[in-house]
């Protein structure tokens, strides 16, 4: 586990280092019991750290056998991020992101369970090269936002962003019950404080009509597919109107 590795880790730099300072090779108790007591001083400190992450709710794997797929941000094995959590920033921890809950799995490190993070309290995480940030709307305004964690494609004066979310579809068959994991992104672009869901070209170039013909020439010009490559179509346009004077200002 790895707040045990770090234990022996600290422990063994204590000795080997120790020892190398005091070119001496023979074991000594006194010396042996100064190093241990350091050792652990590091580990309590790391401990201390690191506990206040692991104060979720254990979770539940609801997967069911016939159900095609899985529940999780593209992989369902534990992929090492970074955690912005309750004020804290929190590397190298293994994640996962369940997109029918939206909610940020972690294992807890003395125990093969999983934890289901505190959604309130995750500012952002990163992870497999993508930035999750927590967005909470005012429910008074009239914005399409809603509450939960969204992938910043593109950060500026105007961002891009993605709601990932996947449901579960089942249906009964003569052979049994069958279902799958069904995906669905939904898109955003931010711009003066104000979000706009996007759905085609046509929503985003009605977005910039001081820019139109710019992004339409910049489209033709990149041979940008808003069909099959919706996503990354859109993410490059807004690239692009980022550099644009007007916009960069």
């Amino acid at each position: 586990m790895k707040i045990i590795l770090r234990f022996c880790t600290c422990l063994l730099i204590c000795v080997v280092g120790s020892q190398c300072f005091g070119q001496t090779i023979r074991p000594d108790s006194a010396f042996i019991s100064a190093a241990v007591n350091k050792a652990t001083a590091l580990y309590t400190q790391t401990i201390d750290s690191e506990s206040h992450l692991y104060h979720g709710l254990e979770y539940i794997n609801y997967d069911k056998v016939y159900l095609e797929g899985h529940q999780f941000y593209r992989t369902d094995k534990e992929t090492e991020g970074t955690i912005l959590y309750d004020g804290a920033q929190y590397t190298q921890v293994p994640l996962l992101y369940d997109l029918v809950l939206d909610q940020v799995i972690i294992e807890h490190p003395e125990s093969s369970s999983r934890l289901s993070l505190i959604s309130e309290k995750v500012k952002e995480f990163s992870f497999l090269s993508h930035t999750f940030i927590r967005l909470e709307p005012d429910t008074l305004s009239d914005s399409p936002i809603r509450t939960g964690f969204y992938d910043l494609l593109v950060a500026g004066n105007t961002s891009f962003l993605v709601r990932r979310t996947k449901n579960i579809q089942e249906r009964a068959e003569q052979s049994g019950m069958k279902g799958e994991f069904h995906t669905k992104d939904k898109y955003y672009i931010q711009q003066q404080n104000r979000y706009y869901q996007v759905h085609s070209k046509k929503s985003v170039f009605q977005l910039f009509p001081d820019h139109k013909r710019e992004l339409q020439k910049f489209a033709r010009n990149n041979k940008l597919n808003f069909r099959k490559k919706r996503e990354s179509a859109i993410a490059q346009l807004i690239q692009y109107y980022n550099t644009l004077p007007v916009a960069a200002s």
